[in-house]
């Protein structure tokens, strides 16, 4: 265990799961969104994510990784494998001020607010609880609006 924790390091390896989410500024979306593999390896991470942020400690060191900005990428990707636990994590975030006013800066409520109108019912039940979280925003309420 102890060469676990030297190779990832104090944060618990965080900082490297929120790296599997960057998608350089260069890719090609449309081909991305065809690479089962590279769609498969964000699931992933976006899962294991999830499952992190369930922690108020996780929750601090990922944002101080950047998860806000790779989230908000892979959010306009509208690929429903990934959005599922992109959403799950942006929803267990939310219950935190500093993250609902990133989510509301990133742009990322209207995708939220769109994905409302979903056939996937946990896409939707995440989606939903987000945006109630952020509601308690006076800003995240004119941008529902």
């Amino acid at each position: 265990s102890s060469g676990i924790n030297a190779e990832y390091g104090k944060d618990g390896g965080i900082s490297k799961f929120v790296s599997l989410l960057n998608i350089p500024a260069n890719t090609n979306i449309e081909v991305l969104k065809e690479d089962t593999q590279a769609v498969e390896l964000l699931r992933c991470a976006a899962l294991g994510l999830c499952s992190l942020s369930k922690s108020k400690k996780n929750k601090r060191k990922m944002k101080s990784s950047g998860l806000i900005q790779h989230l908000s990428k892979l959010i306009t990707l509208e690929v429903e494998t990934i959005l599922v636990p992109v959403v799950a994590t942006l929803s267990e975030c939310s219950v935190d001020p500093e993250y609902r006013a990133a989510i509301c800066e990133g742009g990322i409520i209207q995708y939220l607010s769109k994905f409302l109108e979903s056939e996937n019912q946990e896409l939707v039940s995440h989606c939903a609880k987000a945006i109630f979280h952020c509601a308690e925003d006076d800003l995240t309420r004119t941008l529902i609006r």
